[in-house]
């Protein structure tokens, strides 16, 4: 998981984190406190089902990028910063799902890691097809990835802000953070890289 006070003094490295499954008791009360920022309400005001859908709705009322065909069987919602080694690793081994059109993931895109997160965000986020740019940003990725831009534009801006609150109102502080409905059918989030085979199940399905 990368978060911006574990970067490695002195270098471009992002210390490693091992990633930690959210209970539903957590999820339920995360979510009842997005519900309380977004909705005014306390997170004992209503059944944890309806928080979790809550939730849910909020995630699809945000503005995330397509990584997927959209008739996906799975959705998975993935904060992501375009610096994080560790969501870089999540692209990569999502490929068997995505490229067979069995996940479809949903980028909402955050700039913390490093001094130039932000602008390299605004640069996807601001590009003709967006899903393009983050696919061409992943496969660059290991020789500097996507050019940040100069500046980032205030409606950018206003977009990481926002993500930025979604996120953390579900209890994350790094990336990568997932979202996904599990086999059962029940919201489920994730803390971190899924580096397990059996991990990697559990958001992504069976292959």
């Amino acid at each position: 998981m990368c978060v911006p006070e574990m970067i490695t003094p002195g270098t471009n490295k992002p210390m490693q984190s091992r990633p930690t499954e959210f209970s539903r008791r957590h999820l339920i009360c995360a979510s009842g406190a997005a519900l309380g920022l977004f909705a005014g309400r306390t997170p004992a005001s209503q059944p944890a089902v309806d928080d979790a859908s809550v939730l849910w709705s909020d995630l699809e009322k945000a503005p995330w990028i397509s990584g997927g065909g959209a008739a996906a069987q799975r959705i998975v919602y993935v904060f992501s910063d375009p610096n994080c080694i560790w969501c870089h690793r999540f692209w990569e081994a999502s490929r068997p799902w995505v490229d067979a059109g069995k996940v479809q993931l949903r980028y909402l895109i955050v700039g913390l890691v490093r001094p130039d997160s932000a602008r390299k965000a605004a640069a996807i986020l601001g590009a003709k097809d967006p899903a393009q740019a983050i696919q061409d940003h992943e496969k660059a990725y290991d020789r500097g990835g996507v050019s940040p831009l100069p500046a980032v534009p205030e409606n950018t801006a206003r977009t990481l802000e926002n993500n930025l609150r979604l996120m953390r109102s579900i209890g994350f502080r790094g990336t990568p953070a997932l979202v996904y409905r599990d086999a059962r059918g029940e919201v489920t989030a994730m803390a971190g890289f899924p580096k397990t085979e059996d991990g990697l199940a559990s958001v992504l399905g069976k292959r």
